[in-house]
């Protein structure tokens, strides 16, 4: 499945599980952002480096076998 097409939940758990790492998850959504915003001018601010840096935190702690919350990593 697609990353920008998948639930939060399955995200989640892909994540949790080491299928996918959270800083691909955020990559894609971040892609996504990039391609189509100039067509819907939704996102007024954006914060892709600070998105980045919590998915890493995430993807460490997972790395390190902390608990994750329920929807870490997923944007």
């Amino acid at each position: 499945m697609h990353l920008i097409q998948a639930s939060a939940q399955t995200l989640a758990r892909q994540i949790r599980d080491g299928v996918v790492s959270a800083r691909a998850v955020v990559e894609a959504h971040i892609a996504q952002a990039r391609r189509v915003n100039p067509t819907i001018n939704a996102l007024v601010h954006t914060r892709y480096d600070a998105a980045l840096a919590d998915a890493d935190a995430v993807d460490a702690a997972r790395d390190a076998g902390e608990s994750l919350p329920p929807l870490a990593g997923v944007p």
